[in-house]
């Protein structure tokens, strides 16, 4: 049985009242309320330690803690899986224990900063401080990242374990106005008054230009081509207006909720949503100019919000759950029903559809040691100390039929493959490429491209020949045309890609959430896919010549194909940037370059953008602007191929509140989604829509997007689906509990926003930051 010390009072002390009286005030209190008198606040018995740890790292000095007695709770999952949280005496977390009795050991300072954490494998990382704030962090690998703060504690200089420096210049409101790289590029920021983002400039002296309206809203957009675009919103702060840098006009309609209900395009077409009394969407349908409804998608929640059933013009996939929210069934029409197992420590542990089962297993620090696919072939996984993946072992059966290394710098970059499959190209010799001040590429070798006055890349000209790219009123690639040959794509709702049409070959696309589960030629199913609950993660195909297993190499890039019997019949080589050859039997697959899809077109599918691996870079702008953390919206990963992924078409922000610790914030959460079912309120969702650790100050665009996608990644630590997530932004985006130093809301609903929810979902599901920090999912 666990036992928890429940937090009774939190008293404030006099040096530093003004400065916590609203973080604790806007968590504990659900209504504004004036605390200006306050010394103390007394929490109901339902409040434990766990629920604001970092509070108390970061402002140990700043307040005092009285705890109550420890009281016992006898079920902290509905599945009776235990997690055991150990404190010292002064309330420190000290000891986690998970369901499978492997612990996590934390040793803190004086204050209760965390000095070490070692995992249950006895890897351990260290924290070093100096007058409170931290200063360096090693790896269990012994690499040192440093970080210089100023007398302020103001972030000024981060130097890695190679000794490349990133400087930090802030000004006296403490915004950052210039941040310089290891190579000595500068990125210059201005503001206005209200601290509102006026001005972008990179190292090329490019400039982009923002305005805003006298309620901080931004109201245009400028390009370093001169090419602008504009925003409207209504009085609740609802954009209604968006008129991009082509002239088009977007159009946006909300009800007395703010929620968003149609969406009006240049073209007339519509998207128009329905809700349920849970703010629930139910319903979303395409309408052409003349209002004729042209295609429908209907969901299916149970009481628990969890989505039961999605109804597409493609097919119908249903969901079922276990009782702590895990996914245990999914069927689709036209294949048999796919289950899901779990073990204690909630770890998708086996995949069965019908007979074909996938046996996945793990070490004691949670990480992937062995799949197991339904033909006989295994994948084998080892790793460092520090988490990073150094080889895959492949086999049929118990005979090794080859394998890949990797070596890694001290900065974690990975610098050497090796093995009987380390396989690679390389792309050809170029005696000329060149950019224009936008960072759109003009020349590439002998290629010459243009582009629209949305960035988007209009022509390709190489030998005389001229392919042309046609683009939507939604800014999504519409067709291909070159002499000889032809390409055009459809989308969904939700901008899930639901068919494509190459030479006269159309293909659409069934969808378990982001992933393609079924491809289909009109009604007749042509494959069916065996996915993992992550993104991009394909263990099967089935098509007419049979079943391929998918075996993919560290970036989820498949690199061969096994046959029924665990022969390998198909073999793929790639070239750093993701161009791919192919050897062996022929294969329908597309699935291939880190797991996304070749379309034969030279592109490859990325959702949010199209890829293209010869040019080395995106076809189109990055949706979310700057979020992105690269002044250049076009650069792929940043230009980091052999290290990172992007299955959105959307980075990860590289530019986190510098006090933000992402590691912890998962394990937190995940800590907290043990007791999601069983005590009375929701720990998770009362933080991240009360201004907590997650949901910034507006300091300036990038925090924004941060929080946003913390929402996305946290929430999935804590246990909700995605749908789940996505829904608790919308509400948490129309709450406003009256503080007025900051705006509580998580901007999670629409637009960029809910692309960087997306975003941080996908993260956690497909490990991106297990492979950067032993705390990780």
């Amino acid at each position: 049985m666990e036992s928890v010390r429940f937090l009774k009072k939190v008293t404030i002390l006099p040096a530093c009242r003004e400065r916590i009286l609203l973080q604790l005030a806007s968590y504990f209190y659900a209504n504004r309320a004036d605390f200006s008198a306050v010394t103390s606040i007394r929490l109901p018995s339902t409040h434990d330690l766990f629920c604001c740890p970092t509070f108390f790292v970061s402002e140990q000095s700043c307040a005092e803690a009285v705890f109550d007695r420890a009281l016992p709770i006898p079920s902290p999952n509905p599945l009776n899986h235990t997690m055991i949280f150990g404190y010292d005496a002064k309330g420190n977390l000290t000891t986690i224990t998970n369901a499978l009795n492997k612990v996590t050991t934390i040793t803190v300072n004086a204050v209760g900063q965390p000095l070490t954490i070692k995992d249950p494998l006895n890897n351990t990382t260290t924290l070093t401080y100096d007058l409170g704030d931290l200063v360096k962090v090693k790896d269990p690998l012994n690499r040192e990242t440093q970080r210089i703060l100023d007398a302020a504690g103001r972030l000024r200089n981060i130097t890695n374990p190679l000794g490349q420096k990133t400087l930090y210049t802030p000004d006296a409101l403490d915004r950052i106005t210039q941040l310089t790289d290891s190579i000595n590029g500068n990125t210059a920021f201005t503001y206005d008054a209200n601290s509102n983002l006026l001005t972008v400039t990179d190292a090329k002296s490019q400039q982009t230009i923002y305005t805003y309206s006298n309620m901080n809203r931004t109201a245009t957009r400028k390009d370093p081509l001169i090419h602008t675009e504009t925003y409207a919103y209504d009085n609740n702060g609802n954009m209604t207006q968006l008129t991009d840098r082509k002239g088009q006009l977007t159009g946006y309609t909300y009800d007395a909720l703010n929620r968003k209900t149609k969406t009006t395009f240049q073209d007339g077409t519509s998207t128009n949503y329905t809700y349920d009394a849970g703010n629930r969407i139910t319903q979303v349908q395409e309408k052409d100019a003349g209002g004729t409804v042209t295609a429908t998608i209907t969901r299916t929640y149970d009481g628990l919000d969890r989505l039961t059933q999605e109804v597409t013009a493609q097919g119908t996939v249903n969901y079922v759950y276990d009782s702590a929210s895990r996914r245990t069934s999914m069927t689709v029409a036209g294949q048999t029903a796919v289950t899901y197992t779990h073990d204690n420590a909630n770890r998708l542990t086996q995949i069965q559809q019908g007979t074909p089962t996938v046996i996945i297993a793990y070490d004691d620090a949670d990480r992937r040691t062995s799949v197991t696919y339904p033909n006989g072939n295994s994948i084998v996984y080892a790793y460092n100390a520090a988490s990073e993946l150094t080889s895959l072992t492949y086999k049929s059966g118990a005979t090794v039929i080859g394998d890949l290394t990797y070596t890694y710098d001290a900065a974690g970059n990975r610098i050497k493959t090796g093995g009987s499959f380390a396989r690679s190209g390389l792309p050809p010799a170029l005696t000329t490429v060149s950019y224009n001040a936008n960072n759109q590429q003009i020349t590439f070798g002998t290629n010459t491209e243009t582009y629209d006055l949305n960035g988007n890349l209009a022509t390709v000209t190489d030998a005389g020949n001229t392919a042309t790219y046609t683009w939507n009123a939604r800014n999504q690639l519409a067709s291909i045309a070159s002499p000889g040959f032809s390409a055009s794509f459809t989308y969904d709702s939700f901008g899930r890609r639901t068919g494509k049409t190459v030479q006269g070959t159309t293909t659409n696309f069934v969808y378990d959430g982001l992933n393609p589960v079924q491809e289909k030629a009109g009604a007749t199913v042509t494959a069916n896919l065996l996915t993992g609950l992550g993104i991009d993660e394909f263990f099967a195909r089935t098509d007419g010549v049979g079943v391929r297993a998918l075996l993919p190499d560290a970036l989820g890039s498949t690199v061969a194909l096994g046959d029924g019997t665990g022969t390998l019949q198909t073999q793929y080589t790639y070239e750093p940037f993701g161009y791919a050859t192919q050897t062996g039997l022929a294969s329908t697959n597309s699935f291939k370059y880190t797991g996304r899809e070749d379309d034969g077109t030279g592109l490859q599918y990325y959702r949010a953008r199209y890829y293209h691996p010869r040019l080395q870079r995106f076809i189109s702008e990055d949706p979310i602007g700057f979020a992105g953390g690269d002044v250049n919206l076009y650069a792929y990963v940043r230009n980091v191929p052999l290290l990172s992924i992007d299955p959105l078409g959307l980075a990860p922000p590289s530019n986190m509140p510098q006090d933000f610790d992402v590691c912890f914030a998962i394990k937190q959460s995940q800590a907290w989604g043990l007791d999601r079912n069983s005590w009375a309120y929701n720990p998770w969702l009362d933080r991240v829509q009360r201004k907590g650790l997650w949901d910034f100050k507006w300091v300036n665009p990038a925090f924004r997007a941060a929080g946003n996608y913390v929402y996305g990644l946290t929430g999935r630590a804590y246990g909700l689906d995605s749908d789940t997530i996505q829904l608790g932004a919308a509400a948490a985006n129309a709450l406003d509990n009256g503080l007025k130093a900051v705006d509580p809301r998580a901007l999670g609903d629409t637009g960029i926003g809910h692309q960087w929810v997306i975003q941080g979902i996908a993260d956690y599901d497909n490990g991106y930051w297990k492979s950067r920090c032993t705390c990780g999912p």
